[in-house]
């Protein structure tokens, strides 16, 4: 499982099993946390089976899902190296989930025994920073139908998964979760959805969204293609997180 993340992909089983040893596995149902805002960052996480989604709340109750990962996704780098060591979200686990505990002295001493993996890290960490300068510039500028579009694209490139109908986002989202995704209404994400599927874009089935022309999807993005995941990637996925 660590080597299935981009972060450790570059290290052999025997670089490998110290830290395994030191790795803790925990548990959690739907609707736990695995950390929440304010709390001190002891550990990094990969997630091994299940779903956690990164939120961030505002004071009035609102939510903005950042991100959400699946099996192989690393997350909790940034609380690691900030000053004070805090973490700025909550990680929910938003189906039952295994995830794989790495304490940070841990991490420090395979970053410094092996150079390729601090490399594979500060790649992450400036994709996701190039990613939320994207959204930012989406919230501010772009009409929800262009917001969702660009969503949809970029979790169908971390969690898509080819069928002879079309490609099927390996995600749970609710109309809600999109909302919290792109930062507006679950009215207004109803009918763009409304929208796309009348245009023979997407076709919904509960909480699994097929996309059946992707290419008309990203001209309603568009034409600057979302920048790709990397942290939530693995080393079967592309990504175009490169300086």
């Amino acid at each position: 499982m660590l080597r299935s993340s981009y972060l450790f992909q570059d290290l052999a089983p025997a670089e490998l099993e110290p830290l395994a040893h030191r790795v803790i596995t925990r548990h959690y149902d739907t609707g736990q946390c695995v950390y929440r805002a304010g709390e001190r960052a002891h550990s990094l996480y990969v997630v091994a089976t299940g779903q956690v989604s990164e939120i961030r709340r505002t004071a009035g109750g609102e939510q903005l899902v950042i991100s959400t990962y699946t099996a192989g996704a690393v997350f909790g780098e940034p609380g690691l190296f900030a000053p004070g060591h805090t973490r700025m979200v909550d990680e929910l686990a938003t189906a039952p989930s295994a995830v794989l505990a790495i304490p940070r002295d841990t991490l420090l001493t395979v970053l410094h025994q092996h150079p390729p993996v601090m490399l594979r890290m500060l790649e992450g960490l400036a994709g996701e920073l190039r990613i939320l300068a994207e959204r930012l510039a989406s919230c501010a500028y772009l009409p929800i139908p262009d917001r969702l579009a660009a969503r949809l694209l970029a979790l169908l490139a971390s969690h898509g998964q080819p069928g002879p109908h079309g490609t099927r986002i390996d995600l749970e989202l609710s109309q809600s979760t999109l909302a919290a995704m792109i930062g507006a209404s679950r009215e207004n994400v109803n009918r763009a959805l409304a929208r796309f599927t009348a245009a023979g874009y997407l076709r919904l089935d509960g909480k699994t969204i097929l996309i059946t022309n992707a290419a008309s999807l990203a001209h309603a993005a568009g034409t600057n293609p979302p920048p790709l995941p990397y942290r939530n990637s693995t080393p079967h996925q592309p990504s175009n997180a490169d300086p």
